[in-house]
């Protein structure tokens, strides 16, 4: 089972990589080696592995999009065994 956030717009005072860790940690993902490997499962998806350490306004408006739209999607259910 997957997580969207429909209305997640990024955080324009951290890096890509910094959004994407703030909400895996907000959603129960404590473990950082389990968070740093997820993410860079999503970057990989949307063709943003090496845009990590942008800052939004560095993203194009898809990128952004893209982004919001796929990459905060996340396995809640798999990860915390619910």
């Amino acid at each position: 089972m997957g997580i969207v956030f429909q209305d997640f717009q990024l955080l324009i005072d951290r890096t890509v990589y910094d959004n994407l860790y703030f909400v895996l940690h907000a959603t129960g993902w404590n473990e950082k080696t389990d968070a740093n490997k997820r993410i860079r499962e999503v970057l990989e998806k949307v063709d943003l592995e090496t845009r990590d350490l942008k800052m939004p306004h560095q993203l194009s408006g898809v990128n952004s999009k893209e982004l919001s739209s796929h990459g905060i999607a996340e396995r809640s259910r798999e990860h915390t065994g619910g």
